[in-house]
């Protein structure tokens, strides 16, 4: 199978409308098929967290940094996670360069200093997942880190980030996505995964595995909260 084979029996062949799927859900089976417990994981964009629990609970990644710029949602992850260990949150922009701002700073995640080399590298930072990439271009040639990448970037410009930085385009079915067929997948799911092309041979004999997972679970309806609430005595 391939990426637009996979689109087309979720879309044609199954009637499965891309919002009709619960993609987070998705999104964290790959995470958890990528990330080995001993990563050092960094997720740009951190956000309420949902990933990021998602990300401590399935894949036990040795230390995990939360990047979230907003003061109101940093403060809430640290209330969250401040007390957990391996866990670090950070209230800053990442981006191409080093700017001290009124409400949060930018930094480069070439000039931070890890604590081991980076295994996992998550960017739900919308518009400026560019500049995340551009300001990072070191860490991602010198550790070789997967890449989750939930962004709005078009095409072109993620077939660019490739091509500089030796990734391959995966989609969530764990199929590579060729150049012109990348539109199309974006416009189906909302995240790609890019992988450095010397992982791809080994990273092979999961697909199977991964495919597999997705679409079971995307086949396998969640009881609605309200069910919930009936076996629970709510």
């Amino acid at each position: 199978m391939s990426a637009i084979d996979d689109i087309d029996l979720l879309r044609n062949q199954q009637s499965r409308a891309s919002d009709s799927i619960d993609w987070d859900r998705i999104i964290t089976i790959n995470y958890r098929s990528y990330i080995q417990p001993d990563a050092v994981v960094v997720d740009v964009g951190a956000g309420e967290g949902l990933q990021s629990r998602r990300l401590r609970r399935f894949a036990q990644p040795s230390q995990l940094f939360l990047v979230e710029p907003d003061a109101k949602a940093a403060a809430k992850l640290r209330f969250q996670w401040g007390r957990k260990r391996g866990i670090t949150v950070v209230q800053v922009a990442l981006g191409a360069e080093t700017v001290q701002g009124d409400d949060f700073d930018i930094d480069r995640l070439d000039d931070w200093t890890l604590p081991a080399p980076l295994s996992f590298l998550r960017i739900a930072a919308g518009s400026e997942s560019r500049a995340v990439l551009d300001g990072a271009g070191t860490v991602l040639d010198r550790d070789r880190p997967t890449i989750g990448f939930e962004s709005d970037a078009n095409p072109d410009a993620l077939a660019q980030i490739a091509i500089r930085h030796n990734l391959t385009v995966l989609d969530l079915l764990g199929n590579v996505v060729s150049p012109e067929h990348t539109s199309e997948i974006l416009a189906y799911q909302p995240a790609v995964v890019l992988l450095p092309h010397e992982q791809l041979e080994r990273r092979k004999q999961h697909q199977a595995t991964l495919r597999a997972d997705v679409l079971r679970s995307i086949t396998t309806s969640r009881p609605s909260r309200e069910r919930l609430k009936r076996w629970l005595g709510v």
